[in-house]
This record gives structure tokens, C-alpha cells and sequence, in this order.
């Protein structure tokens, strides 16, 4: 992507909205990826709605991709730490709201 294009993209577009105007549009998008066989780039911090969202997963650190698989294998069986430490974090949150 250009530098002077990357303004015209929604970032994180879901975290400004409410949680049940979330869902909305997330049910759209993947309404639309099913029946037009969109693809999307969706880069977000939520993990519990990539994990909803995603079929396909990167893992961001420092920059650089330090992992990738598909949804299962990474939530399932993360490899690097970075990709660890998130999801034992989102974990533990979950886990002190209850």
C-alpha cells in the first residue's frame, strides 16, 4: 500500500463501535465474504473476535510476522512466545471477569 493511501483505510474500524453494532458488521462482512468469496485483511488487537472472524491468523512482533497458520493452529498450539504470552494474557483476563 501506498504511504499517502494508508489514511484512506479504516484501522481497528470495529473498536469504535458498540458491541452489538459490532456483531452487525462482522455478520455482514462474513455474510459477504460467503457469498461473493471476498477476502479480507483484518487487523485488529480483539482476540476473541479475530478467533470469530478469521480462518487464517499472522501474529505481529516487533514488525515482523513471528507466526501464521490457520485459526485452530494457532489458538490451538501457538509456537512462538510472543503468540503464547497474548493468548495466556486474554486467558487470564477471562478468567479474573468471572
Amino acid at each position: 500500500m501506498k504511504a499517502d493511501h494508508i489514511d484512506r483505510h479504516p484501522h481497528q474500524f470495529s473498536s469504535a463501535l458498540d458491541v452489538s453494532v459490532q456483531a452487525q458488521v462482522i455478520d455482514l462482512l462474513k455474510q459477504l465474504r460467503k457469498e461473493l468469496g471476498l477476502a479480507y485483511i483484518f487487523i485488529a488487537h480483539d482476540l476473541a473476535l479475530v478467533r470469530d472472524f478469521a480462518t487464517e491468523v499472522a501474529v505481529m512482533y516487533r514488525g515482523r510476522i513471528a507466526e501464521q497458520g490457520s485459526t485452530e493452529e494457532i489458538y490451538g498450539n501457538p509456537k512462538h512466545n510472543y503468540t503464547k504470552g497474548l493468548l495466556s494474557a486474554r486467558l487470564a483476563h477471562l478468567t479474573n471477569v468471572a
